[in-house]
């Protein structure tokens, strides 16, 4: 089975490069700009792991994570935080709600890899 990827990452430079690096590693990807968007999209698609930027247009990073955490059939869906400034106040409120791990960007293709690899595994299919 392909593990699915859905990265939710408003920079469209950034969001080729992190889609790249996924599908070099294997797996299917599907990408958005805004997190409207990735809400209608993890419901449709049910990824694998969802690699999300916390400074998005409209709904915030954060407020899509909170509303994957709080959606039963999307709370097992770990999510991935990558995002150029992580303060530790954001870093600790996504930890709070069940976010797998933050990475700074630029983030090196090989640790983003291993890192969702990480995610999928803690979850049970």
């Amino acid at each position: 089975m392909i593990e699915r990827v859905l990265i939710v990452e408003d920079d469209p430079i950034t969001r080729d490069l992190l889609g790249d690096a996924c599908r070099e590693a294997g797996f299917a990807v599907e990408s958005v700009a805004e997190g409207e968007s990735a809400l209608s999209a993890a419901r449709r698609e049910r990824p694998s792991v969802v690699v999300l930027d916390l400074h998005l247009p409209g709904l915030s990073g954060i407020e899509v994570l909170r509303r994957l955490a709080s959606e039963p059939s999307l709370t097992t869906v770990p999510v991935v935080i990558v995002s150029a400034r992580l303060e530790p106040r954001l870093v600790q409120a996504c930890t709070a709600l069940g976010a797998y791990q933050a990475l700074g960007k630029p983030v090196a293709p090989d640790v983003l890899t291993r890192t969702l690899r990480g995610a999928m595994g803690r979850v049970e299919r």
